[in-house]
């Protein structure tokens, strides 16, 4: 009887096995999904001319451009998922097209997309080039002549570039936003009517391809000799001014509602309703997109920084160097901020693990190094808890510290847990009882 039973018992524990695993990675798929959008992180391609590359002024060297500012502040608001650049020099219309079919798997990722297209288009003309170099009345007619032969196809191109965009994406296609030009030679104030009439052809593509366009010509001509310095590329602080434009739109379409809305559907009742409320209306926390808090979710690492931060209106960054922390991560910005401030240990040895859940200890260790607290030559505040004993040395000291200063304390039943998760709801508590010692 026992081989039989080994027989009917084996293909069962098989097939349970196999059930097991499917559930598990749909589970797990489930959850990195559901994460994604939670934290409304979000893909940004740059695509373009030099301007998108952020090409230096006097050289052909890959600079610190609009794209990458804007990138930054995608990063700083904690929305930034991944960060694709794919500018290039001599970024005519018909390059970019050509550029496509090589970046659509990047394209049909994205939800941001920044183009800028169409001077290179003009500054390959040989007319261009003859008035660059002889800038004479009779030279600048034949300029506007051949720019305004040339206009149609630019405009044609960027349609089927925006076209092909949209057509990358099986669903919803990103947002897209065309750039406007200034005029990129400051010494020669003429060529502005060549530059506007180029503005015209880009904004009337804008239109019929139902995207955003971003006009830049005001804020470089406060002080166009400043930003531009005889060159035809910007300085980073023309580049910084650039983005301002683009930023103003995109943290419209972002980081406004109904991205983050301020009615929420899950906390009516909850223990900490008032405190999430007061720290929404803040901008200390969001909701997500579907109009949920969910209160009792346990915080990942990099999502207790960004509230630290934020709480703190800590903003100066310095360099990091983490193995598991990339360019292009979303809260890098906020890594950055975190280890300026002191409270997280620049070891470039270590991981940062950034999806990991917070503990109680490991939140205490932070605050603790964030309000530079006394971990010594003070009684042992854990010992009235029955679990004490389980707090490591490495976090014990923090501990003490925030049940000394009532920012912690255990649980009804005399337990303290330093291994619990922290949730969204008690981190919001931590910060009503560090207001009093925050300056």
């Amino acid at each position: 009887m026992k081989p039989m039973k080994g027989k009917v018992f084996k293909p069962v524990m098989i097939l349970l096995l196999v059930v097991l695993f499917l559930v598990s990675m749909a589970v797990f798929l489930f959850c990195r999904a559901d994460q994604a959008s939670c934290m409304s992180a979000f893909h940004y391609v740059a695509l373009g001319d030099s301007y998108s590359l952020g090409q230096t002024p006097y050289g052909e060297a890959e600079g610190y451009g609009y794209t990458d500012f804007i990138k930054d502040k995608l990063a700083a608001a904690g929305v930034l998922a991944e960060y694709s650049k794919k500018g290039a020099g001599h970024g005519t219309t018909d390059n970019i097209l050509k550029q496509l079919p090589s970046i659509s798997k990047l394209l049909a990722d994205a939800d941001i997309v920044t183009l800028s297209a169409g001077i290179d288009d003009i500054q390959n003309l040989e007319e261009f080039k003859a008035y660059q170099t002889e800038p004479s009345p009779e030279n600048m007619e034949a300029l506007k002549t051949a720019a305004e032969v040339k206009f149609p196809e630019i405009s044609s191109n960027l349609k089927q570039i925006i076209g092909a965009i949209k057509a990358a994406h099986s669903d919803s296609p990103p947002s897209i936003y065309l750039m406007g030009y200034f005029n990129v030679y400051p010494y020669l104030p003429e060529l502005d009517a060549v530059i506007n009439s180029l503005n015209n052809t880009i904004l009337s593509a804008a239109a019929e391809t139902d995207v955003s366009y971003v006009s830049t010509k005001e804020v470089l001509d406060k002080d166009l000799r400043r930003y531009l310095p005889g060159d035809a590329h910007p300085t980073v602080e023309g580049y910084e001014q650039i983005a301002e434009a683009f930023w103003g739109m995109i943290r419209e379409d972002f980081l406004a509602e109904p991205s983050f809305p301020k009615t929420l559907n899950d906390i009516n009742g909850h223990w900490a309703e008032a405190r999430i409320r007061k720290y929404m209306n803040d901008g200390i926390v969001t909701g997500f997109t579907d109009g949920s808090f969910r209160p009792d979710r346990a915080v990942s690492r990099a999502e207790f920084i960004t509230v630290i931060n934020r709480f703190f209106k800590l903003a100066d960054k310095t360099e990091i160097s983490f193995p598991d922390v990339s360019e292009n991560a979303w809260y890098r910005a906020q890594l950055e901020i975190a280890v300026k401030a002191g409270y997280v240990a620049a070891n470039p040895m270590a991981h940062f693990k950034a999806d990991e859940q917070v503990t109680r200890q490991e939140a205490a260790v932070i605050i603790a190094k964030k309000m530079d607290f006394v971990l010594s030559d003070q009684g042992n505040e854990a010992e009235r808890y029955e679990d004490w004993q389980e707090i490591p040395a490495w976090s014990l000291g923090s501990v003490n510290a925030l049940l000394r200063y009532g920012i912690m304390e255990g649980y009804p039943d005399n337990h303290f847990r330093c291994q619990g998760y922290v949730t969204r709801a008690e981190v919001l508590s931590l910060l009503d009882r560090l207001t009093p010692y925050v300056n």
